[in-house]
Parts: C-alpha cells; sequence; structure tokens
C-alpha cells in the first residue's frame, strides 16, 4: 500500500476479489468483500442498528468502501473495486 501497510488480497483470477489485515492497535479484525454497491449493501445493517465504523468513502485508485463492526471488535468491510 502506498503508506506502507500490508493487504491481502483474494484473488478471483486475475482480479481483487476481497481481502483482508490485521489492523494493529485497534484490536480485532478486519475482513474486505467485494459488493456491487456499496452504499446499498451497508444500508440494511445500518438500518437495523449496526454500529458503522466507518461511512461510505471513495479511497481514490482503489474504490468505494465502507467498515461495520459487531459487538465483539470483528469488522466488514464492503468494498467495491474501481476500474483504475
Amino acid at each position: 500500500m502506498k503508506d506502507g501497510s500490508t493487504y491481502s488480497a483474494i484473488m478471483v483470477g486475475d482480479k481483487p476479489a476481497g481481502g483482508f489485515r490485521p489492523m494493529p492497535g485497534e484490536g480485532g479484525w478486519l475482513l474486505y468483500i467485494t459488493v456491487d454497491d456499496v452504499d446499498a449493501r451497508v444500508a440494511k445493517p445500518k438500518a437495523a442498528g449496526t454500529k458503522i465504523a466507518r461511512e461510505a468513502m471513495t479511497a481514490p485508485s482503489v474504490g468505494r468502501m465502507a467498515t461495520i463492526s459487531d459487538p465483539f471488535g470483528g469488522r466488514l468491510a464492503f468494498i467495491y473495486y474501481s476500474k483504475a
């Protein structure tokens, strides 16, 4: 990554389908899953009261992502990779 951190990608052929990385100092795990529409996928858990750890945002040259978390510190990030 540009900031020097590491990120393990889950690949399907030559395209990223998701990924994961440990988050030192933040506890818990963070798993990325590829979705077709980040905003739509985060809307349902948000409406059900799930904690939104990071609202939907666009990361330049990566894509759109949002992160939810469970009561135990585990986090799940929805990501849509841009065609950069």
